[in-house]
């Protein structure tokens, strides 16, 4: 995403939070589609 370049490169903390964002839906859709394929299988 080029539109957000400047203003994650000039905050730390906001870099901090997109990054800490990111891995946590990365993490939640993991989690749903190993629920949703465990709960597929008998």
């Amino acid at each position: 995403m080029p539109h957000n370049g400047p203003m994650l490169m000039g905050n730390k903390k906001a870099q901090r939070i997109t990054v800490g964002v990111i891995i946590g839906v990365m993490v939640v859709s993991l989690a749903l589609s190993l629920l949703s394929s465990a709960s597929a299988t008998p």
